[in-house]
């Protein structure tokens, strides 16, 4: 009966008491050199804390220190600004030594101090791909007007890379999604100014070539290039495409009346 009662139990607990085993079979608990309100060495140390403290919670450290250990390390430097960062790896160093050693006390302190210094970390991930992506625009496929506020705005988050606040940063991405956000794209603008320009008149009919005023518009849609506005770049476009679209080609003229 009682047999059976433990064997259940054991079957119950069964990953609670392998966890357990694990736990202590990581303790090296044989005496080494005397350290600070350790005098057999951390090992033992470590082993007196099991029987205190119980498995359960010293399990629970270990898992949460393991834990700000693995989000340490998912880490990418370059994402963040080199003194926060330094810090950070300084906590990192502890909290793995402290894993290393089952030094429950030490984990204890260092899972709150690594935590702490991840959250403090300034990210520049944002800044420098919007940096990138706003250097790699062909002004070409802009209007002048909206490029201006680019520049300058990668003038400031040039200066903001390497940061020790969250203020510059902030600021720098303030002005780098706004300068983005305010462009004007006048790439289809250009292509139909051009296309327009290859059509040969003659490939038309006098009457269709004179209602359309294909020359006429497109002069009127230039003023577009300069737009502060998407809007205005994409009726500028219409108006060309409606143009052409009352084209009508001597070719097909001929064909209809063929028929």
């Amino acid at each position: 009966m009682y047999k059976d009662k433990i064997n259940a139990y054991f079957e119950e607990h069964r990953q609670e008491i392998l966890d357990d085993i694990m736990t202590l079979c990581r303790i090296r608990s044989v005496r080494e050199e005397a350290q600070e309100n350790m005098p057999f060495g951390p090992g033992p140390k470590a082993a007196l804390d099991a029987a205190i403290y119980g498995l359960a919670d010293i399990s629970e450290l270990t898992d949460m220190t393991q834990k700000a250990i693995a989000r340490a390390e998912a880490l990418v430097a370059e994402n963040f600004g080199t003194a926060g960062w330094a810090v950070m790896l300084e906590k990192l160093a502890v909290a793995k030594k402290a894993f290393a050693d089952l030094d429950t006390e030490l984990m204890d302190k260092a899972v709150v101090e690594l935590t702490a210094a991840i959250d403090a970390l300034i990210s520049v991930e944002e800044l420098k791909a919007l940096i990138a992506e706003l250097s790699a625009l062909d002004p070409a496929n802009y209007s002048v007007v909206s490029l201006a506020p680019v520049a300058p705005a990668l003038a400031v988050a040039a200066t903001t890379v390497d940061p020790v606040s969250q203020g510059p940063v902030d600021n720098a991405l303030a002005l780098l999604r706004a300068a983005k956000a305010g462009l004007v794209d006048v790439t289809a603008l250009n292509a139909a100014i051009e296309a327009a320009g290859k059509l040969v008149e003659a490939d038309y009919t006098a009457a269709s070539w004179t209602a359309a005023n294909v020359a006429a518009v497109v002069e009127a849609a230039k003023a577009a290039l300069t737009a502060t506005a998407q809007a205005d770049v994409d009726a500028a476009v219409k108006t060309i495409n409606d143009a052409k679209a009352l084209l009508i080609t001597v070719s097909s003229r001929d064909a209809l009346n063929a028929a």
